[in-house]
């Protein structure tokens, strides 16, 4: 489970009352202030930043031009409560209207424009969420991308979940939607990533078909690892002639980030005396 440094802490010391860090983020230059210990807990580059030695150590004060205030906020909400339900630049799920709705919908048309608009709003949620595991790249916060990660993981499966309820009469809608999204998401995570790793069982697990068009436009949009990803996984459980197990079916932790055993071993280990 992941969780922020703020429910990690149980030890304060004169740092916890200093004056607070000054984090201008943004083409906007928006500003945040944030107590220095709490964030040094929650961010690698906010603890290496913070060291005497930098200039942002002495003076307090850390820019990061090319990060988005909005999401910067979505992760100052996270460090502070452990979730990200109250932050205002959250999206939101609609107020549901609590009329009935006359006529009641019964078309498919109906059905579809209703299935087409909570899709919409699914994936609009879900590249907010994407940004916010982009963020990790600019302060290597994991903690944070393990707790995005598992939001990611909860609105795939409610994006499916509308979706079922029209298996027999339309096609699978393949996550991204569209190629263009794909591209983005390919240049912003490395080998490995865990959302990568998601975006690849979520089409395993929707059933979307892959055809030579598809094929010849991510590639172009250099997407190739994606698609042999995904011939990979497919080639894999065909051999184990067993259907690939569900992303929401696993384990959460097969989608995070975990230290490394190589960082671990380098770690000091600390003996404690017998009578402590």
């Amino acid at each position: 489970m992941s969780e922020p440094a703020t429910k990690k802490r149980k030890i304060f010391n004169f740092e916890s009352f200093s004056a607070p860090l000054k984090i201008i983020v943004g083409k906007t230059k928006q500003e945040f202030y944030v107590k220095k210990d709490l964030v040094c807990e929650g961010s690698k580059f906010f603890r290496a930043a913070c060291k005497e030695h930098w200039e942002s150590g002495t003076n307090n004060l850390v820019t990061l031009d090319e990060d988005d205030p909005g999401i910067f906020a979505i992760f100052v909400v996270w460090l502070l409560t452990g979730e990200i339900n109250s932050c205002e630049y959250l999206i939101q799920k609609p107020t549901s209207d609590p009329r009935p709705l006359v006529p009641a919908i019964t078309s498919f048309a109906q059905r579809k424009i209703a299935q087409e608009k909570k899709i919409m709003h699914i994936d609009n949620q879900l590249h907010q969420l994407f940004e916010c595991y982009y963020l990790d790249d600019s302060i290597q916060a994991q903690s944070f991308q393990n707790y995005i990660m598992d939001r990611i993981l909860q609105k795939g499966k409610a994006r499916l979940d509308v979706r079922k309820a029209y298996r027999n009469k339309q096609k699978p809608l393949p996550l991204p939607s569209g190629p263009d999204e794909l591209s983005e998401i390919y240049q912003k995570t490395t080998a490995g990533s865990c959302l990568r790793k998601f975006l690849v069982e979520y089409r395993l697990c929707d059933g979307s078909e892959i055809n030579a068009e598809d094929i010849e436009q991510f590639i172009r949009l250099n997407c190739h690892e994606y698609v042999s990803e995904i011939l990979a996984a497919s080639t894999k459980y065909y051999n184990m002639r067993k259907k690939a197990l569900s992303f929401y079916e696993q384990d959460c932790c097969h989608f995070h980030v975990h230290e490394s055993i190589e960082v671990m071993k380098s770690q000091p280990t600390i003996v404690l005396p017998d009578d402590l």
